[in-house]
């Protein structure tokens, strides 16, 4: 996907900007907080937020299958072997998934970076840059009325009143009180900042260091436990994607990133089948093919 606009804007001597200097600078981290949240051919952060959400979903619609009725046998959702590798598959990988967005390294791609460079960089966040990066006029000027053509200078005129609007809000400043050198105020980054503290609180990283990414010893665990996807993981899991959402948004909603879609929809009729019995082999096959993958490994043995 290429970066949002980046290929209508005008030279950055034709912006209607007067700290040229200030607007290369915004231009160029523009580009890479852009490439971070859509481009990066592995990990683009669009990617692993869907990614974790739809993973996250898919599990809780598939052990609905093991509220089994009183008066109905149970279906194969409700065999050990089954729901224990369900279980332990979505904490390891939604623990792993949490953990990658709220890394805080300086060679990684996450939430949790994007935030603290963004956050760095938030003296780039002038009036005039925000409203005027990309060629369009710092001064609205709206006449007439009726439907904008887009790209039409009246058009361009409506995007600043917008972005105007918006600063105004951001930075706490009336419209009396425009000028150009406006800043963000300290709070919006501070409601982010308080987004990505709540996840680290919910104890996810300590599960993962302890139990997912590392095999912790008994004296650094220490009173840390692990029981598989409880409840309290649930909701812990529940909480952390709300968070990590509402500090997405909030950073990519300054840089005007297009919108994030959360849930894709997943083709019609994709929970076809689930009503069926799991397997049409008979359980003699499967036990007669476990049979051989143990006694292979016990070969590994001599």
């Amino acid at each position: 996907m290429s970066l949002a606009g980046n290929a209508s804007m005008k030279a950055i001597e034709d912006c209607d900007v007067e700290d040229r200097s200030a607007l290369k600078e915004f231009r160029h981290k523009r580009e890479e907080w852009l490439s971070w949240i859509w481009s990066d051919e592995y990990h683009a952060l669009q990617r692993q937020i869907v990614r974790m959400i739809h993973n996250d979903m898919a599990y809780r619609v598939l052990i609905e299958a093991r509220r089994c009725p009183e008066d109905e046998s149970p279906g194969a959702a409700l065999n050990g072997l089954l729901a224990s590798f369900m279980d332990q598959a979505y904490v390891e990988t939604q623990v792993l998934a949490i953990g990658r967005l709220t890394d805080r390294g300086n060679d990684v791609v996450s939430v949790r970076r994007l935030v603290d460079d963004v956050h760095a960089h938030c003296y780039l966040f002038t009036r005039e840059i925000y409203v005027a990066h990309d060629g369009v006029p710092y001064e609205p000027q709206i006449e007439g009325s009726g439907l904008l053509i887009p790209g039409s200078n009246e058009d361009k005129s409506f995007n600043a009143w917008i972005r105007h609007e918006k600063f105004d809000q951001i930075s706490g400043i009336s419209p009396a009180g425009r000028s150009r050198s406006n800043c963000i105020q300290c709070h919006v980054f501070k409601a982010v900042e308080d987004c990505m503290r709540e996840i680290e609180e919910e104890g996810l990283r300590k599960l993962r260091n302890k139990f997912v990414a590392h095999a912790a010893s008994t004296t650094s665990r220490g009173s840390q436990r692990y029981s598989g996807p409880s409840p309290e993981i649930l909701e812990k899991v529940a909480k952390a994607h709300r968070q990590i959402v509402r500090a997405f948004t909030a950073i990519a909603g300054l840089l005007r990133a297009e919108r994030l879609d959360l849930a894709v929809y997943p083709p019609l009729g994709f929970l076809n089948g689930l009503d069926n019995a799991y397997s049409t082999v008979p359980v003699a096959g499967l036990q007669k093919r476990w049979d051989e993958l143990r006694q292979e490994r016990e070969t590994w043995l001599e």
